[in-house]
């Protein structure tokens, strides 16, 4: 006799805080929500880390580098796949909590000068949590 078991078990939901979610949109990518919702955070988050009043995240830009593949005539599936998996390319992303205010940068620098700028202490820049793509 054979036996399987399968789970469709997920650790999404987490939340955030402020009714602030992080989930997993119909592709399985994983976004933050808002209380209505709505996608604060675009899909495909490879890391988050929560401080304060603030959610941190960096994401891989899904089009962006679909867009790449596609101009550097990378077509078939697996090649784009692999394209997008070998990327660093990155996006980096801060909310507020409290006023639902969004940054997005496309730089480190930008990102860390701007966390400073607010008042994120580096410490809480360093305890990233990776984000499962599933």
């Amino acid at each position: 006799m054979f036996v399987l078991f399968v789970s469709c078990e997920s650790r999404y939901p987490i939340a955030l805080g402020n009714g602030y979610v992080l989930e997993t949109d119909s592709w399985r990518s994983v976004c933050v929500l808002n209380s209505k919702s709505t996608v604060i955070v675009e899909p495909n988050i490879i890391a988050y880390t929560i401080g304060g009043d603030y959610i941190l995240a960096i994401t891989k830009p899904f089009f962006l580098l679909l867009d790449q593949a596609v101009s550097l005539n990378i077509t078939k599936h697996d090649e784009i796949k692999t394209y997008m998996r070998k990327s660093n390319l990155r996006e980096y992303w801060i909310v507020n909590k409290k006023t639902g205010q969004v940054f997005k940068f496309s730089g480190k620098k930008e990102f860390r000068e701007k966390c400073s700028k607010i008042g994120i202490p580096e410490s809480t820049r360093l305890q990233w949590v990776a984000a499962e793509q599933l």
